[in-house]
């Protein structure tokens, strides 16, 4: 039984496929094969891309530093801000996207920060936000 081939396509008939398709299908087709794969990760499939990141997860740190840090328009960082390792990891994500010419937004969520109003400190728990 022959299998198919379907890594010898040229990238010509690759750009007119990935063309046609939607952003969920594409990322579908990009698992065809190792050919397929490389040429999902092209710009022009991520003009307004938003990335999320949970900092807890190395696996999506490592998947952003090596394939998305240059592709990502905006970036989402969800973290624990009382967790120390949390925040050393987020040093070295803000140290990339610091030199990353293509995020145009920087967000972050956190669950563990409570908001007072300037000059009110009864606990420590709580961040004063002045504006």
């Amino acid at each position: 039984m022959n299998v198919p081939q379907w890594h010898t396509l040229p990238t010509l008939v690759l750009e007119q496929i990935f063309d046609f398709l939607d952003s969920r299908d594409r990322r579908n087709a990009a698992n065809c094969c190792w050919a397929w794969r490389q040429h999902f990760f092209q710009r022009r499939y991520f003009r307004n891309f938003r990335f999320h990141i949970d900092v807890a997860e190395d696996d999506q740190l490592s998947f952003f530093h090596h394939s998305m840090s240059n592709l990502a328009k905006e970036l989402v960082i969800v973290f624990d801000f009382h967790n120390v390792f949390h925040i050393q990891k987020m040093r070295g994500l803000l140290y990339k996207a610091a030199r990353c010419d293509n995020i145009r937004a920087l967000r972050f969520q956190t669950n563990n920060v409570g908001l007072v109003a300037p000059g009110n400190t009864h606990s420590e728990l709580l961040v004063a936000i002045e504006q």
